[in-house]
């Protein structure tokens, strides 16, 4: 195909590297970023809400207690855990909002049944 610009096809992919290589750590950190506002965020929309004594909101609580006990469970989403919590616990949103507050771990809990868990979601 025939340039509209009449460049070389070196010149084009010699720009093209350098955008990558100009552009590479800005990719990084947003996919490095993105998944954890992502879970917050999700959070939020299923009722996570609060903070803890030092101010630090609940869903930042789940996904730093998720991230702590192994940084692949976020793959899973966070919610699937909050959700998890919330059925085992048998209360309200709320009463499981005051639990992760005062430091309750999501993650101690066992992974229930994952329709029940989606289906509740």
């Amino acid at each position: 195909m025939k340039s509209k610009l009449n460049l070389s096809a070196d010149r084009v992919a010699y720009a093209r590297s350098l955008a990558e290589r100009i552009t590479m750590p800005v990719q990084d950190f947003i996919e490095g970023h993105s998944s954890v506002t992502v879970e917050r965020a999700t959070l939020r929309l299923a009722g996570a809400d609060g903070a803890n004594a030092d101010g630090v909101p609940v869903p930042n609580l789940v996904v730093d207690c998720m991230r702590a006990a192994d940084p692949s469970s976020l793959e899973d989403g966070a919610t699937m855990r909050y959700v998890n919590a919330l059925l085992k616990s048998g209360g309200s949103v709320q009463a499981l909002n005051d639990r992760i507050a005062a430091g309750f771990d999501v993650m101690s809990l066992p992974l229930g049944d994952r329709k029940s868990i989606e289906a509740k979601a």
